[in-house]
């Protein structure tokens, strides 16, 4: 039974640390001792079981996951036998996640832009590309087609 100061029993503790870390619903009802499909449902519904299990699911990335990843990228990066691929996606992400990407605020998303400055972006991305597109010439030595 739910405690009426909002606070998780033991039970409910124990099954929401179950599902935050294995994600399976049965197995945790089973490890905190519930009975039957019809008490699974109702802790699944409550509200505080919710919020609980998203807060222990957070805690966890930011406390294990992130340190896990950062020392994933570390290693590929200082790895010299590590692909050379792998280690610039890692440079890269590093950088992406790590510096600010212009100072003058130039790198808005798109969806941060005004009309106007999502013009101007387009009338640049056309201009690079028009200077960089080139003619394509068929050949002179043309062969009949299928279709002559």
């Amino acid at each position: 039974m739910p405690r009426k100061n909002g606070e998780l029993t033991p039970q409910e503790q124990t099954f929401v640390d179950a599902v935050a870390s294995t994600g399976n619903t049965a197995y945790a009802l089973k490890t905190a001792g519930y009975k039957g499909a019809r008490n699974a449902s109702q802790v699944l519904k409550r509200e505080p079981i919710q919020r609980a299990i998203v807060a222990t699911q957070q805690a966890r990335l930011v406390n294990e996951a992130l340190p896990a990843a950062v020392s994933c990228i570390l290693e590929i990066i200082r790895n010299p036998k590590a692909p050379a691929a792998a280690r610039v996606q890692a440079a890269k992400l590093t950088f992406d996640r790590v510096l600010p990407a212009h100072s003058d605020g130039s790198a808005k998303e798109p969806h941060e832009m005004t009309p106007e400055e999502l013009a101007q972006a387009i009338d640049k991305l056309e201009s690079i590309a028009a200077g960089k597109a080139r003619q394509i010439e068929p050949p002179s030595d043309t062969a009949p087609g299928v279709f002559d």
